[in-house]
Order: C-alpha cells, then sequence, then structure tokens
C-alpha cells in the first residue's frame, strides 16, 4: 500500500504475482489466521481471557 493507504491497481497486480509464486505460503498464512480467529473466538467466550 501507498502513503494514503488506498490500495491501487499496481498492489494488486503484485499480490497475484505473490499468490501464483508461493501458493503454499499464502495457504499456510490463510489456515493461521483462520485457526487463530477461532481460538481467539473460544477463549473470548468460554471466559478464558479474563
Amino acid at each position: 500500500m501507498n502513503e494514503g493507504g488506498e490500495l491501487k491497481l499496481k498492489d494488486l497486480k503484485e499480490l497475484v504475482k505473490l499468490m501464483k509464486e508461493y501458493p503454499v505460503i499464502i495457504a499456510a498464512t490463510l489456515a493461521g489466521m483462520a485457526a487463530g480467529a477461532f481460538l481467539g473466538a473460544t477463549a473470548f467466550y468460554q471466559g478464558w481471557l479474563s
């Protein structure tokens, strides 16, 4: 992203290029994010954080 914070077409093209080069890393990152969100929500609703 640039200084203004908005996403440009060039940034999207760069992202697509990275996804084609490193699909396993992208998939692992997304899986880790999903697992973290699940564990965080579980901890929150079970009251483990207080």
